[in-house]
């Protein structure tokens, strides 16, 4: 994976806020590192053309910068509606961390870097996920799940709903379980970048 590669991935993939311009999103919701390691970078994939997006993706958002806080941590938001099959395993190949919701996208978390956690926030509480099916054939990836606060009816399907709210707790224990994991692996990572420099 070279620098130059990855950094025009990343700037296909960045997702823009349909209320902000590229710049102001860029500020608001991606502070892009190509110089940090894969084993450093969590991304949040958002996905407005697959029709379930993140209702509560500013929380979402700040909640992952809040537990990833410190500066080694490489925290970006992506979209993969429209970018080419090429930027996008680049740009899943160079995290450790992706965050998406059933049916978005998931299925890329097969190219993590070693060891990666697939976060699948699931649309609706009772179905299975899909990342499970990933992690059988990819045994170096950890798959977990996120509740969302659709709760389905008789009348209404989670699964149609263009929108879907994250469940924070769930979100925020996993993450920070997560942090654990990867840590140490973060800065072994970090210590063999400043070693090549």
């Amino acid at each position: 994976l070279s620098k130059e590669s990855i950094e025009l991935a990343i700037n296909e993939t960045q997702y823009v806020s349909p209320t902000n311009s590229k710049s102001e999103s860029k500020s608001k919701y991606f502070e892009e590192d190509v110089n940090s390691p894969p084993e450093c970078t969590i991304t949040v994939l958002q996905r407005e053309g697959a029709q379930r997006v993140i209702s509560n993706f500013d929380e979402v958002m700040n909640t992952t910068k809040e537990i990833f806080s410190e500066s080694k941590w490489n925290i970006r938001s992506v979209s993969f509606d429209g970018p080419s099959l090429k930027s996008q395993y680049l740009t899943v190949h160079s995290s450790m961390v992706l965050v998406s919701v059933s049916g978005t996208g998931s299925h890329m978390a097969m190219f993590l870097a070693e060891g990666g956690k697939s976060v699948e926030i699931l649309y609706s509480n009772n179905v299975v996920a899909k990342n499970t099916f990933i992690c059988n054939v990819s045994p170096y990836l950890d798959c977990l799940t996120v509740e969302t606060t659709c709760r389905p009816n008789k009348n209404f399907f989670c699964k149609n709903s263009p929108t879907l709210g994250v469940n924070m707790k769930s979100y925020k224990e996993t993450m920070e379980g997560i942090k654990g994991n990867i840590a140490e692996k973060c800065d072994i990572a970090i210590g063999s970048f400043l070693t090549e420099e």
